[in-house]
Order: C-alpha cells, then sequence, then structure tokens
C-alpha cells in the first residue's frame, strides 16, 4: 500500500471501526496472555513476572504482532 492509498483508506474508517479494530487485537493478545498464565502454577509475584516476561517474548514478536493484526483486518472487512 502506498502513501497515497493509505491515506484514502484512513480517510473512509471511522472511529468506530478503528476502536472495533484495536479491540479485536487486544481480545486476541488477552485470551493469549490468559492461556499462558494458567499452564504454570503462579503463586507469588516473581512468578508472575517471569510467566509474563516469557509470554511477551514468545507471543509479541513484530512478526506475530504483524499476522495478528491482518488477521483482525482481514475478520473486519469481510
Amino acid at each position: 500500500m502506498n502513501l497515497k492509498s493509505s491515506k484514502n483508506a484512513s480517510a473512509t474508517i471511522d472511529d468506530e471501526q478503528k476502536f472495533k479494530v484495536f479491540q479485536n487485537i487486544a481480545d486476541g493478545l488477552f485470551l493469549s496472555f490468559d492461556q499462558a498464565m494458567q499452564v504454570e502454577q503462579i503463586t507469588n509475584f516473581s512468578q508472575f513476572t517471569s510467566a509474563m516476561l516469557r509470554w511477551v517474548e514468545d507471543s509479541c514478536r513484530p512478526l506475530d504482532m504483524n499476522d495478528i493484526i491482518r488477521r483482525v483486518i482481514g475478520h473486519t472487512k469481510s
């Protein structure tokens, strides 16, 4: 997508649609995070922090985030 078509695309998206995309991305990330936290027996803050950092390293890589965003936008368009 070039800059000109990007400007035209953003001009046709209202705030409600933008929020819906953001909400779907956040929901997907939360579900992944919640599943990762349930796998381990977390009994203290140190274990929680370690598990959270592992999840960030495993699930929030740029390519993974790109895939999530493309999937959400693809579902939003259809």
